[in-house]
């Protein structure tokens, strides 16, 4: 089950659903990864599964989310 947690979805097993997000921002993995300062290396590791982004990432991802929502 999917769901919205504080504007940031989650699965059900909680990981963050990076890809998801980067499509509803309508961003390409390395213009995320320009906006997070990291490389868009990183985005596709989050996207595929093999690391999970740090709380500070985390937390950029959701301030990201804010500002596109206030436009």
């Amino acid at each position: 089950m999917t769901g919205d947690i504080s504007g940031v979805i989650y699965h059900s097993d909680m990981k963050i659903d990076i890809k998801n997000i980067r499509k509803r921002l309508k961003l390409t993995q390395e213009q995320l990864a320009q906006k997070l300062g990291v490389t868009w290396v990183t985005i596709n590791r989050w996207e595929n599964g093999k690391f999970n982004p740090s709380p500070l990432a985390i937390r950029e991802i959701q301030r990201l989310i804010e500002e596109v929502k206030r436009g």
